[in-house]
């Protein structure tokens, strides 16, 4: 039973943060890209 407790939040959290990291990282190439995008056209 503390097998499948233990295994039902170890799953769960590393989704969630996987998630947020997904969204950061989405996030900052997103605004990578709209700064570099100006930047590299004008040079």
């Amino acid at each position: 039973m503390p097998s499948t407790v233990q295994l039902v939040p170890i799953p769960s959290i590393t989704e969630q943060q996987l998630h947020r990291e997904k969204g950061r990282t989405r996030i900052g190439r997103l605004t990578f890209a709209f700064t570099a995008h100006p930047e590299g056209r004008r040079g």
